[in-house]
């Protein structure tokens, strides 16, 4: 039987082959870009290229499903930037971040650090259209650019510019932990129990019985049960 290690057991192994802070920061890094996956594998459950599915929620609750389409997006967008945000805003030595940047002040040993810098950089320019986005639309609202009178257009953004920030991370994480312990996480899990994929399940099995209910009530064949409302 193969057991799994709890976080702390996965942190104190990190810190043992790590030292304590860098083992540390890249256990908390590491449950940070897990979390990230849970939420981007849930929103493209729901919100990916599968046309019935699009077809579902928009007979079921289109209005409820909009709201959480935008809210996950921008939440999504706003845990790429802090994972990549300076370790040291405004070199404020009072002033951390949790983020992969930290790792440049933590690393000691050259050759990783070159390579850690290499793969940080990329992270950075990848996810640069979420610092956009976070600071001209969701965490503040640029005043020109909601009265469409900036000049600057929003970042684009898309489901793919998006997978490609999230793989960088994951790289830069995978390049700490293969140095330590020639060991890599696939980060990228797919479906999860419990999640967004059991929702539309029940969601499409509803909306069977109800059309069923609806074509016995219309066809005169209907039952006691079929004319109540039943309240959740």
């Amino acid at each position: 039987m193969v057991q799994s290690s709890t976080a702390e057991e996965m942190k104190l192994k990190n810190i043992e082959l790590m030292g304590k802070e860098l083992g540390e920061i890249y256990s908390q890094l590491w449950q940070e870009v897990t979390w990230l996956h849970f939420k981007w594998d849930e929103y493209l459950e729901v919100y990916g290229s599968n046309p019935s599915k699009i077809d579902l929620i928009n007979q079921t609750a289109p209005q409820f499903f909009y709201i959480i389409e935008k809210s996950l997006w921008e939440t999504i967008l706003l845990h790429i930037t802090r994972l990549t945000d300076p370790a040291n805003p405004m070199n404020k030595k009072d002033k951390r971040n949790l983020t992969i940047r930290q790792f440049e002040n933590q690393v000691v040993d050259e050759k990783l650090e070159i390579e850690l810098l290499d793969t940080i950089s990329v992270a950075v320019t990848n996810t640069q259209f979420c610092r956009d986005w976070r600071n001209r639309h969701i965490a503040h609202s640029d005043l020109d650019l909601s009265l469409n009178r900036s000049s600057k257009p929003l970042a684009s953004a898309s489901r793919k510019l998006v997978i490609e920030a999230i793989k960088s991370i994951d790289s830069v994480l995978n390049t700490v932990s293969y140095f330590y312990d020639r060991s890599t996480t696939e980060f990228d899990i797919g479906d999860s129990f419990n999640g967004a994929g059991n929702l539309l399940y029940y969601l499409n099995y509803g909306l069977k019985m109800h059309n069923e209910k609806e074509k016995r009530i219309e066809s005169g064949n209907y039952t006691d049960e079929d004319l109540e409302i039943e309240e959740i």
